[in-house]
């Protein structure tokens, strides 16, 4: 199985942490995920990266995708810069206070989505489990020759 940088992401790992351990077990917490979304003309929502929220140490992973001419090569130009401001934001200010200013302000054609639990150790194999999850779909879809690139 190709690894998902291979497959056209981009990984960025923000405050890192890989996992808490309690006496050397690796110890499951709840972590939120969500989604940034791109709204094409027409409506259809493609999701351009993933976000990994771990309340516990206020710490944001985000996984982006690097192909953004595949959600829409017209939008490309403004999604990347928006991409990586946002992960000089998470460098500089905490992981709370960049997501509620994402759900807050975000709207129209760019959006986040809710917050969905999830329960892991690592929450860098959580953000490649949610990634492999709501961006696979639409590189397998691109090169099957579907038009359909939505996440579900």
């Amino acid at each position: 199985m190709a690894s998902l940088e291979s497959a056209g992401f981009v990984h960025i790992i923000i405050k890192g942490l890989s996992g808490s351990l309690v006496d050397g077990i690796l110890m499951n917490r709840a972590l939120d995920y969500l989604l940034l979304q791109f709204e094409r003309p027409g409506g259809e929502l493609w999701t351009v990266a993933v976000l990994v929220f771990d309340p516990v140490v206020d710490r944001l992973y985000i996984q982006s995708r690097d192909d953004l001419s595949s959600v829409d090569p017209a939008y490309a130009d403004v999604l990347r810069p928006f991409l990586l401001e946002l992960a000089a934001e998470v460098r500089e200010r905490s992981g709370c206070g960049v997501l509620l200013d994402l759900e807050t302000t975000l709207s129209n054609a760019l959006r986040i989505s809710e917050r969905f639990q999830i329960e892991a150790g690592d929450p860098i194999a959580a953000l490649e489990a949610c990634s492999a999850r709501h961006l696979m779909p639409m590189i397998e879809a691109r090169y099957h020759g579907r038009a359909s690139g939505t996440s579900k």
